[in-house]
C-alpha cells in the first residue's frame, strides 16, 4: 500500500495496510475480496501479488485480476451502496477506457457508483 489509492486508504485509516498485508500474505494469489468491518472499506488486490520483496505496488496493475474482482464484487453480499473508483489507474498504469468497461460489465445498479476522475 505505496501508491495510488491504497496510499489514500492507509492514510485515512491507520494500520489497515498491516491487516490488509497480513490477508495478501496468508492467502498470496488467492486473496480473497475482504471488507474492513470498521472503516467499511472493500478491498482486492489489482496487481499480482509479489512474494520477495514484498512490494506489489511497484507493479502493473492487471486486467485479468480485475475482471475477476469485479465479476467476483458483482456477486459479493453488500448491504450498502459502493463507491467505486476507476481501480488500477493511476499508480496501476492502466487507462480508464481499458477498466471501465470491465467495471460496467458486472458492476451495474443501484449497489455500485463508479467515481471517476476528470
Amino acid at each position: 500500500m505505496g501508491r495510488g489509492l491504497a496510499q489514500q486508504c492507509k492514510e485515512r485509516f491507520p494500520g489497515i495496510d498491516l491487516w490488509y498485508g497480513m490477508i495478501c500474505r496468508e492467502f498470496k494469489e488467492n486473496t480473497p475480496i475482504v471488507r474492513h468491518q470498521v472503516h467499511r472499506v472493500i478491498m482486492f488486490p489489482t496487481k499480482p501479488l509479489a512474494t520477495l520483496p514484498y512490494m506489489s505496488w511497484q507493479g502493473q496493475a492487471c486486467l485479468a485480476l480485475i475482471d475477476k474482482y469485479a465479476r467476483d464484487l458483482g456477486a459479493y453480499n453488500l448491504n450498502d451502496p459502493v463507491a467505486l473508483p476507476a481501480i488500477g489507474c493511476g499508480n496501476g498504469g492502466l487507462k480508464q477506457e481499458d477498466v471501465i468497461p470491465i467495471l460496467e460489465k458486472y458492476l451495474i445498479g443501484d449497489r455500485f457508483t463508479l467515481v471517476l476522475r476528470p
